[in-house]
């Protein structure tokens, strides 16, 4: 599990290079440029957190303190979006405060998340 806090690079995530790409395109789209992007998030600093199929959730997800394992949970449960990404992952986001800080969740599509 890779949880950043800062606009991540191709090769910062932990990803093949296609689906790094991809997430890399989503997250600069609705800024227009990444330069825009970077300094959104310069500004308004936003998290990834990027589950592999290598990571068992319970184990993972067990370490974190409640408010970050609640944000995950959100973005998981209640998204502003679910994108499709290559090798079978997945990008939500869910928006975290009005300024539009958010927490980004990449992770396999068939992976449950939820803590029982």
């Amino acid at each position: 599990m890779q949880i950043l806090h800062f606009m991540p690079e191709i090769d910062d995530l932990a990803l093949s290079k296609a689906t790094a790409i991809s997430i890399i395109e989503l997250l600069i789209q609705p800024f227009g440029t990444i330069q825009v992007t970077q300094d959104f998030w310069h500004n308004y600093p936003c998290i990834v957190v990027c589950l592999t199929e290598k990571d068992v959730p319970k184990t993972a997800l067990g370490s974190l303190d409640d408010n970050l394992l609640h944000l995950i949970e959100l973005a998981d449960n209640s998204p502003e979006f679910i994108e499709p990404l290559p090798k079978g992952y997945q990008l939500s986001l869910a928006i975290i405060s009005d300024e539009g800080n958010g927490i980004y969740l990449i992770k396999p599509r068939d992976m449950n998340i939820t803590q029982e």
